[in-house]
């Protein structure tokens, strides 16, 4: 019985960080440091269109198995109004999901020095892998 828990549970990890994996993102310079921009509800709602229903808390557990803990959003602000602005993050997203069909390395790099200025407290809170 032991095993085919753990089994469930090994298979349930699997399927959610699946549904996280687009969901994703993570600092070049620390390898392990993760985040994704889903709250509970949403991971939940996710998992619900891979058929699988589990609880909020349940969802928390297992972030916590995969090394997510909750941490503190920080605001970002959009210095200058960019024209096509969405347009470019689509494309982006595009050549992103070509790169991985064809099963190419995918590399993101931000190439600007941003440095915080005023109050950029944000309510609400992400999960990530090191807090």
């Amino acid at each position: 019985m032991v095993e085919k828990k753990t089994l469930l549970i090994s298979n349930l990890i699997e399927v959610l960080l699946f549904v996280l994996r687009e969901y994703t993102a993570g600092n070049p310079m620390k390898i392990n440091v993760l985040w994704t921009n889903l709250t509970l509800v949403q991971i939940h709602e996710k998992l619900k269109i891979h058929c699988i229903s589990v609880s909020c808390p349940l969802i928390k557990r297992l972030l916590k198995i995969c090394g997510y803990v909750k941490r503190k959003m920080s605001k970002c602000k959009t210095l200058k109004d960019v024209e096509n602005r969405n347009e470019q993050f689509e494309y982006i997203a595009k050549l992103k999901q070509e790169f991985i069909e064809e099963k190419l390395p995918v590399l993101s790099i931000d190439t600007k020095k941003k440095e915080m200025t005023g109050n950029f407290y944000r309510e609400g809170e992400i999960f990530c892998t090191e807090a």
